[in-house]
């Protein structure tokens, strides 16, 4: 079955709704909460119960529900405190005589549970005294909680009734939390505190509240709202303000109900039905979807019987607790002086369900309950886990982890689905890819202990793909182009050779094929197996080349291969290394500064440079000239005889061109 099917029964199993269809002819009767179902049919795997009527009498359907299977309750080992928030009005002696009467079956059946309850009781409207009286704090002692209800109806009366504020001041959340304490057994010890109620945080914490009317407004000044009336009258319905009056109740009501759902409260009204306050301040007991026993109660169905009535009705204190995803629950207080009424009520105070088991899925089969685990996948190379830890289950199906063979790291094991075990062998694949295709990553073990894989590098061995059964095929690694196919070139194997040879012959380096062509070995090439294997490894920078020897006398040879003394293995070296060997790398080439463009640049500036200084030179020379010829002239005109001047000479008189000039 799949995991999609155990689904489907998980939902199946836990739908305990009200299923019901009536039947024809087929109904309960008995009064309300005590109708009998045993006159319905039996259905395989159905529970059957009564439907649920607010009337007091008169016949009802027979409803019917899956049969629960793995289903327990899930308060049992839990711890719950429950605060009787109790209204002592006159009218109110049978039905608080009826609590206290059903309160010792109630604590039976939680001790059965594994429950472990604490009790505590608040009395209101009480001629005692107006204030909240907190007559009996949380305690375990059964018989002081009763000795506290006895006390209550032996000191019924009139008085103020504000059952909202109670809850309020029990749940610690009023802006005012004054009350009574030490009102029992003597009144006249009471004394006024403030001290707040010690709820167990890991408990869950309910408030049960017992009445016959609707909610006053609070006694305490600082918890009333705006508007409210200045009396301790009730509500009234004459407005249009959510059902009240233009007045502060609604506003009340919404601020409990906040602080029940902000603190995760509980709450279960015991009302009066049919008021109009009443069922806008707590709920309505005709919108209650269950059993007539108070079993099987839902919410979801409630809230669309809510969804039916009028507005104001649909924000009363159930509806909001519903909405938000919490427990709340109203009851017809005037049934309470029935036992069974009691202790159906009580009951239902813990009808909670979860799954026993949340990784077991279990259906009704024949009236019987078949259990299954919910995490199955049928697969025996998984291992199957359910975690219930959390709200849900959650499946976990993890890979069975074969790790590798016994003694041989380089072999993993995987888990065969077939059986379950890990015999299935892979070998450890290296990932890695050498530079050249001629060699291969493999994986060995290495030194550890223990050994684990390691991939070092070796010689890459080529198998024959084309017809791996032909033994006169092999195939052999070529650099730069990898595993190569062709005729063998083992002569051991002398069923892959002519005998006769080929023509013109292989030589000794080689063997003629079947096919009539020339096989050489050991490196050897060339049609007839002359060609030497190159004996250089160029560094690992280059390739190695067989070429003609200059210096070889190859006359004569014509059609016919060079005999190998006259090859030579030369180096090609890759880009960056320099012969012979490949091993050092080239040089830079120095950068070339001069060319034809800056050779003519260079002359041009040259000649102009010269004439430039020719130039200049002359200039020099000019100008020089004419200060000399300058000064002459100044002597001349500044000579104050003949013989001063300079340019007069006795031998020679006059000179001729400076006089001219």
């Amino acid at each position: 079955m799949s995991k999609a099917d155990y689904s489907v029964m998980l939902v199946v199993a836990l739908s305990l709704a009200v299923a019901l269809s009536p039947l024809v002819d087929a109904q309960c009767t008995g009064s309300r909460a005590l109708r009998d179902p045993s006159g319905c049919p039996d259905y395989t795997c159905k529970v059957k119960g009564c439907a649920f009527s607010s009337a007091a009498t008169g016949a009802t359907d027979c409803v019917y529900a899956n049969k629960p299977c793995n289903i327990c309750n899930p308060n049992a080992g839990k711890k719950a405190d429950f605060m009787f928030i109790v209204d002592t009005s006159g009218s109110m002696r049978n039905e608080i005589e009826g609590v206290r009467s059903g309160l010792s079956n109630f604590v039976n059946y939680a001790n059965t549970l594994g429950v472990d309850s604490r009790f505590g009781v608040i009395m209101y409207g009480s001629s005692l005294g107006n204030h909240q009286h907190y007559i009996q704090p949380l305690t375990s002692n059964v018989q002081d909680v009763l000795d506290a209800l006895q006390f209550l109806a032996d000191n019924v009366g009139g008085g103020w009734e504000p059952f909202l504020e109670g809850m309020r001041i029990a749940m610690n959340t009023a802006p005012d939390l004054t009350k009574y304490l030490n009102t029992m057994p003597t009144p006249a010890n009471k004394v006024l505190s403030t001290a707040p109620v010690q709820w167990r945080a890991d408990a869950t914490k309910n408030l049960i509240v017992l009445t016959d009317e609707d909610s006053d407004r609070p006694y305490e000044t600082p918890n009333r709202y705006n508007s409210m009336p200045s009396t301790d009258a009730s509500c009234s319905t004459s407005g249009a303000n959510d059902g009240f009056t233009a007045s502060g109740f609604p506003l009340e009501r919404d601020a409990v109900v906040a602080d029940a759902i902000a603190n995760d409260f509980r709450t279960y009204f015991m009302v009066q039905p049919g008021a109009t306050c009443t069922d806008y301040q707590s709920g309505v007991i005709g919108a209650q979807v269950q059993w007539d026993d108070f079993s099987h109660f839902s919410a979801d169905l409630t809230l669309q019987e809510y969804r039916k009535l009028a507005a104001p009705l649909q924000n009363s204190f159930q509806a909001q607790m519903l909405r938000a995803g919490k427990i709340s629950r109203v009851y017809n207080v005037l049934d309470v002086d029935e036992p069974s009424f009691v202790n159906n009520f009580f009951t239902s105070l813990l009808d909670d369900t979860t799954l026993c088991d949340k990784c077991k899925s279990s259906v009704c089969v024949d009236d019987t309950c078949v259990d299954a685990d919910l995490c199955v996948d049928n697969d025996p190379c998984t291992t199957d886990t359910c975690d219930a830890t959390g709200a849900d289950a959650r499946c976990i199906f993890t890979p069975i982890s074969c790790g590798s063979k016994p003694g041989d790291p380089c072999t993993n094991l995987l888990c065969d689905p077939a059986t379950g075990s890990c015999s299935i062998e892979v070998p450890f694949v290296c990932n890695e890819v050498p530079s050249d295709v001629c060699f291969e990553y493999q994986c060995q073990a290495n030194s550890a202990d223990p050994p684990q894989p390691e991939c070092v590098v070796v010689d890459r061995v080529c198998q024959v793909q084309s017809d791996p059964t032909n033994e006169c095929l092999e195939a052999t690694c070529h650099k730069r182009v990898g595993c190569i196919e062709g005729p063998t070139a083992n002569k051991t194997k002398t069923q892959c050779f002519k005998p006769e040879g080929c023509d013109p012959p292989c030589g000794p380096n080689g063997g003629c094929s079947l096919e009539g062509s020339c096989v050489c070995t050991d490196g050897w090439s060339g049609p007839q197996c002359y060609i030497p294997p190159c004996n250089a490894t160029c560094g690992g920078n280059g390739t190695c080349v067989v070429r003609i020897d200059a210096d070889c006398d190859v006359s004569g040879l014509p059609n016919k291969d060079i005999p190998g003394e006259c090859f030579v293995s030369r180096c090609q070296c890759n880009p960056g290394y320099v012969p012979p060997f490949c091993t050092l790398p080239a040089r830079a080439p120095a950068p070339q500064i001069l060319n034809e463009t800056t050779i003519a640049i260079g002359a041009t500036v040259a000649v102009l440079a010269i004439v430039a200084a020719i130039v200049l030179a002359f200039i020099l020379w000019r100008v020089k000239k004419l200060a000399n010829e300058v000064a002459e002239l100044d002597a001349f005109a500044n000579a104050e005889s003949i013989g001063d001047n300079p340019l007069y000479s006795e031998a020679n008189g006059w000179k001729a061109n400076a006089i001219h000039e």
